[in-house]
């Protein structure tokens, strides 16, 4: 086995060697990053549930769609925050985004879980420096590795803030974790960073597929998605027009929460009032123009 890897220091992944296999039944990594079994602890994207009263992260309630794909969220608004959680086993945590317009902050604490804060306790690679009681970044990035270069460190709070303005697809967070690492496992973390998503009114907005649930407040059941149809604007339309032509309106029913992704690319929420053939009636008349080909979405709940 060739690894194709440089380590200069504990916050580092590099690699660019030029390796040339000339036998059989070799293997030849570009990195190490294959060697660690890798979990998931928090991922937002274009799959992220964003319902108008919750979602399924603490505070994705901030955050609006941008043409069905993207996210956009208020300029210093923390997207998620891990909790004070147990890094014994992680070996670095890696976060990327598609877009250079978020920054961080880690919390360290030590096995009594009491802060850690007269020193930077994580390697300082990649622009990391110590700015009062946590360590951060003075700039914005698209992607860093947290490795805590101090065995001191046994508990962390990784937040996430977006600094913006602007758009990203996604932004997630991974842990490294020796495939020989026994006993607590940090999907957990994973999973405790989900929330359960709770409404007292049915959902007047957000993107999901049929199967999806949200638990009334008042206990008595859930919101079911009963159904989904996806289509597109067939003709170019107006600001102000309620009459909307798609190119299917099958699937679609009066009542459907239905999705228009505006020319400007925001999304807007509306509903259906009526159906003609695949002429959609709006509850609520374009709050802007919209271009041939612009996605819809109707949502059903029941």
């Amino acid at each position: 086995m060739l690894i194709d890897n440089f380590v200069s220091n504990n916050g580092n992944l590099a690699s660019g060697a030029i390796v040339t296999d000339n036998g059989q039944e070799n293997m030849v990594l570009a990195g190490i990053e294959t060697l660690y079994r890798v979990a998931s602890v928090v991922s937002i994207d274009r799959n992220s549930v964003i319902l108008d009263g919750c979602a399924e992260y603490a505070n994705m309630k901030n955050v609006v769609r941008s043409g069905f794909d993207k996210l956009v969220a208020q300029s210093y608004t923390v997207l998620f925050e891990t909790g004070i959680m147990p890094v014994g086993e992680v070996e670095r945590f890696k976060f990327e985004a598609d877009s250079k317009q978020f920054r961080y902050r880690v919390y360290c604490y030590d096995e009594n879980r009491s802060l850690l804060n007269d020193k930077l306790y994580i390697n300082g690679i990649g622009g990391w420096k110590q700015l009062g009681d946590y360590a951060g970044f003075q700039t914005n990035v698209s992607d860093a590795w947290v490795v805590f270069s101090d065995k001191t460190v046994k508990y962390a709070n990784i937040v996430l803030y977006y600094y913006g303005p602007g758009s990203f697809e996604y932004a997630r967070l991974k842990a490294y974790v020796r495939t020989n690492a026994a006993g607590w496992s940090v999907d957990d973390i994973g999973r405790r960073q989900r929330r359960p998503l709770v409404q007292a009114a049915k959902p007047v907005k957000g993107l999901v597929h049929p199967g999806h649930t949200v638990a009334k407040s008042d206990g008595t059941g859930l919101w079911i998605c009963v159904g989904r149809a996806d289509t597109i604007v067939s003709t170019a339309q107006s600001s102000g027009t309620a009459a909307l032509p798609v190119a299917d309106a099958a699937g679609m029913s009066v009542g459907d929460v239905l999705a228009v992704c505006l020319e400007d690319r925001t999304t807007q929420w509306t509903s259906v009032s009526a159906i003609s053939g695949n002429t959609v009636t709006i509850s609520e008349t374009l709050a802007g123009n919209v271009a041939a080909g612009a996605p819809v979405a109707a949502i059903r709940w029941v």
